[in-house]
């Protein structure tokens, strides 16, 4: 009986990481796609955007909580539990590397203003950061998601975290089809001058 119990806590586990996971990346597609989805609803759809992203950040909080329980009960993927070198080798490194992954991302929140919240119609993005960086919230953000996974100690979790990054450039990629509709040629010229996921502007 024990051993049962165990295993739909491993398995639960799993189970509803990947689904949070899941609906995270569905919906902050959705979140990101505002002038797209106002052509089908109207007005209401910077609103609805705005729901969904709000929906996405208690996903994240989920997801992190699913990390924990996963650290309690690993499941048995042929994976070691735990790496081979000492825990907090893991977690130094994640750690010193999550300084500028976390300085990048709190760079764009403050340049984005309330649009990393709620999209708003008629604000800028060319500012502050995004002079030089086309996704310095995602880069960071996701970044750091990874990084988590690696001081977890767990290799589970480590490669786990790895699929945040086609995440990210998927997300990244759904965004700035929405940007041209908002933003036109204007957004477009941007792409062809600015790096999207590094510091620094593109050679003409």
């Amino acid at each position: 009986m024990e051993e049962f119990n165990r295993s739909i806590m491993i398995w639960g586990s799993v189970g509803l990481l990947v689904l949070c996971s899941s609906a995270y990346v569905w919906l902050y597609v959705l979140s990101v796609r505002p002038a797209a989805l106002e052509r089908r609803m109207g007005e209401v759809a910077w609103k609805r955007c705005a729901a969904y992203r709000q929906v996405c950040y208690l996903l994240g909080v989920a997801i992190l909580g699913c990390y924990g329980w996963i650290l309690a009960y690993p499941p048995p993927f042929g994976m070691p539990h735990w790496f081979p070198w000492p825990w907090w080798w893991s977690a130094l490194s994640a750690g010193v590397c999550a300084v500028p992954a976390v300085l990048l991302w709190w760079a764009g929140v403050r340049d984005a203003g309330g649009e990393t919240v709620e999209p708003e119609k008629s604000r800028p993005m060319f500012r502050g950061v995004y002079r030089r960086m086309r996704h310095p919230q995602a880069v960071g953000g996701y970044a750091v998601w990874v990084l988590i996974g690696l001081g977890s100690h767990s290799p589970f979790l480590a490669v786990y975290s790895l699929l945040w990054i086609p995440v990210c450039v998927f997300v990244c990629h759904a965004e700035e089809r929405d940007l041209i509709l908002r933003f036109g040629s204007a957004y477009e010229e941007y792409c062809r001058k600015t790096n999207a996921f590094w510091p620094g502007r593109r050679s003409s």
